[in-house]
């Protein structure tokens, strides 16, 4: 309070000794007349200690109280983050490219981190043919990571299949999530391997057992047909 200033004409300012971890926008002065509020929001992903330092004057800038009080931002565990990875459309029996993502975690480093990955289907895309690809030169310290996936379906399957790539520090996690559109291809029919006989002459030979297949069609659909070169 003021004894020659009505209350409701003080000035009131909060000031900040750690910029860096409470700025002056982070400090916000609340109420009227006599009753007034502080509200104190650290900056993003900061911690430690700050002394927050309480101005009241007159409008004519003579001060007249200082009140400091500290405050101890605690640590928090922030979530790793994974950039994201655009859908991609391939044909049967193809892999996708290598897909290149980023990671990083405020507070693990990237050497800590565990890259796994998730298939929706695994018949037509099995677990194992979801592979992380890292760089050659090794990732140090805290600075973002740097990665790729590559996806292969199973032979002769096709569909829409969702790849899940994840990051974890071990407890929090983000996962980049995308389709990938495997359009079938007609595959041609396969017949098994026939081995060279000899025939007596005027003689018929036996019958000579061999075996057809066609991932996309039926066997009992298939043509089957003979020709002689002679």
């Amino acid at each position: 309070t003021d004894i020659d200033s009505p209350v409701e004409k003080l000035l009131v300012e909060g000031l900040s000794n750690n910029p860096d971890l409470v700025s002056g926008n982070g400090i916000v002065i609340g109420g009227n007349g006599g009753d007034r509020t502080v509200t104190v929001t650290p900056n993003p992903n900061q911690n430690g200690l700050v002394t927050i330092r309480i101005r009241a004057g007159e409008a004519t800038g003579k001060i007249f109280a200082n009140e400091d009080f500290n405050v101890l931002v605690n640590p928090m565990g922030e979530p790793p983050v994974i950039s994201r990875i655009p859908d991609q459309k391939i044909l049967e029996d193809q892999s996708t490219e290598l897909l290149p993502f980023t990671y990083s975690d405020p507070d693990t480093a990237v050497g800590n981190l565990v890259l796994t990955t998730t298939t929706s289907d695994p018949a037509v895309v099995p677990p194992e043919n979801v592979r992380i690809v890292f760089p050659l030169e090794p990732v140090i310290g805290r600075a973002g990571g740097a990665a790729s996936v590559i996806v292969t379906p199973a032979p002769n399957r096709f569909g829409n299949v969702k790849i899940g790539v994840i990051v974890s520090d071990g407890t929090l996690s983000d996962v980049s999530e995308f389709n990938v559109d495997i359009a079938p291809v007609n595959d041609g029919p396969k017949i098994s391997e026939i081995n060279d006989i000899v025939l007596d002459e005027d003689r018929t030979s036996p019958a000579i057992p061999f075996r057809i297949d066609d991932p996309d069609t039926a066997s009992a659909n298939l043509i089957v047909s003979a020709v002689s070169d002679n």
